[in-house]
């Protein structure tokens, strides 16, 4: 996959977990739905969040979203789970 810029980082940069709560926050799933669907807790997924926001120097969540998405990093492809 050819690593994509954002923000400060490169995607590259992100861990398969990272990406993994990155493409359901690009859904528009809550912290508490993503820790469900990951088995894994809300604190887990709220540092995800934030270690990613940290990397790329975006303010918020939404911004991390909204930016992700404009670079076509994620692909909204659910039908997976």
């Amino acid at each position: 996959t050819p690593s994509l810029k954002l923000g400060c980082a490169a995607s590259s940069q992100f861990s398969d977990r990272e990406l993994e709560v990155l493409r359901l926050v690009v859904a528009g799933e809550t912290d508490a739905a993503i820790a469900e669907k990951l088995y894994i807790s809300v604190a887990t997924v709220k540092t995800h969040v934030q270690n990613m926001k940290n990397r790329t120097g975006f303010r918020n969540r939404t911004e991390l979203a909204v930016r992700v998405r404009e670079s076509g990093l994620v692909i909204n492809d659910v039908k997976g789970e």
